[in-house]
């Protein structure tokens, strides 16, 4: 583990943090195998949700890379049991990642309205793909797509002290 050296895979914690997030990987997976068949939406809201869940799923990935360094992508419905999966590197689950970034921040809303408040945007696709380009040791593109994420609003709030007071709630550093 990158953080904690001395944990054991049978640590109570570890498995758990495992587990909860390959099963929130998988509830990504099924929703997005059955968005076809959700009925009352339009073609775009239902991309617009698909992206949101791939944005998701990537996080999660992104999740367990940092943590446990090889790991097994799955993007498919898991509808039977399976034994195992095959691990991938860290720089294949790092290249899987900045894919499922660059194909949906193009689907993403730049902001919602107040009702929708929380969900997933372009703006925070775009700041974990730079996070991505960082590890990647990739300077260049980080700095372009943090160009990017600067021409959609964001900047920094100015004062750190109120930046987390409940009236500066949805503020201009806010990303997500």
């Amino acid at each position: 583990l990158n953080e904690y050296g001395s944990l054991k895979a049978d640590n109570e914690f570890v498995g758990n943090f495992y587990s909860n997030v390959y099963y929130a990987i998988q509830t990504c997976n099924t929703a997005i195998s059955k968005s076809e068949s959700v009925v009352g939406l339009s073609e775009n809201v239902r991309k617009q949700r698909v992206a949101e869940l791939r944005f998701l799923r990537a996080y999660y990935y992104y999740l367990l890379v940092e943590q446990f360094g090889r790991i097994a992508i799955v993007t498919d419905e898991i509808e039977t049991p399976m034994l195992s999966f095959p691990q991938k590197s860290e720089q294949e689950v790092y290249k899987f990642i900045l894919d499922e970034l660059n194909e949906i921040a193009p689907l993403l809303p730049e902001t919602y309205a107040s009702s929708d408040a929380g969900r997933v945007t372009k703006g925070a696709a775009l700041t974990l793909k730079a996070r991505m380009e960082i590890f990647e040791g990739d300077y260049a593109a980080c700095a372009a797509t943090c160009e990017q994420i600067m021409k959609l609003g964001y900047s920094l709030f100015p004062d750190y002290r109120g930046l987390f007071k409940i009236a500066n709630m949805g503020n201009e550093e806010v990303i997500l």
